[in-house]
């Protein structure tokens, strides 16, 4: 079995410290760590507080973990409509120098035709884009298959749902652009799962992917995220 490169772990809030994250990454390098943004939501939920960010983020920039920006609500729309990486400005480089890659989350909204400095805005930034493939904004990324622009398959929109159909419900790649798999992927089920994923991405003959996950990783009502599921996973899929 060709196991995926990566392993994303998305939601880390205020109940867990930079120092637990960081035990697991040691543990397990290729884990990654998904930092959900809002510009409504700072410090609710599953979005870390501005004093988190402020003191975490440093702490695991400095010990070279693998981080993810995962974009909501303004921060996308801002992007994608005008260019406008009002992000970058908003947490300032303390912060935002410790991704190396940024996520758009769509959630399932219809977004209309990207503007072009979206796209150029793109190419100057030091980031990996991931486009959220949910059916619904296939015309946004552009051109994919480059080491700027990568896609996440991903039709739960955050609710931590498997993709529905018969036999392999996850997509078959054909290219040999680097893509990620989400969609209510947890402890429970990720034996399992990861073998039909293994299947649909075809490895041996496009080269890497990688997985997401986030609800099922979560524990007391959705309130809290759950460093002993991600060990769990980790478990099973690197032993």
């Amino acid at each position: 079995m060709i196991l995926p490169k990566v392993v994303t772990f998305t939601g880390p809030d205020d109940s867990v410290d930079a120092g637990e994250l960081i035990a697991l990454s040691k543990d397990y390098p290729n884990t990654e760590w998904g930092i959900l943004f809002g510009a409504k939501d700072s410090g609710s939920g599953r979005f870390p507080s501005l004093d988190w960010l402020d003191s975490e983020i440093p702490l695991l920039e400095a010990e070279g973990l693998n981080l993810t920006a995962h974009l909501c609500g303004k921060w996308v729309y801002e992007l994608v409509l005008f260019g406008d990486f009002t992000w970058l400005h908003y947490y300032g480089d303390k912060i935002t120098r410790a991704f190396q890659r940024v996520q758009l989350n769509f959630h399932g909204q219809k977004y209309p035709p990207a503007a072009k400095t979206f796209l150029d805005r793109i190419g100057e930034e030091p980031y990996q884009f991931i486009f959220q493939d949910d059916t619904v904004n296939g015309h946004l990324p552009g051109p994919l298959g480059t080491d700027k622009r990568v896609r996440l398959f991903d039709v739960s929109h955050g609710a931590g749902t498997l993709p529905e159909g018969d036999g392999n419900p996850w997509p078959k790649r054909t290219t040999k652009e680097y893509m990620g798999y989400a969609g209510g992927l947890g402890p429970q089920n990720i034996s399992t799962q990861l073998k039909l994923i293994e299947q649909a991405a075809a490895p041996s003959k496009y080269g890497p992917y990688w997985i997401d996950m986030e609800t099922k990783v979560r524990s007391g009502g959705d309130s809290l995220f759950d460093l002993s599921k991600c060990r769990s996973v980790c478990k099973q899929v690197w032993g």
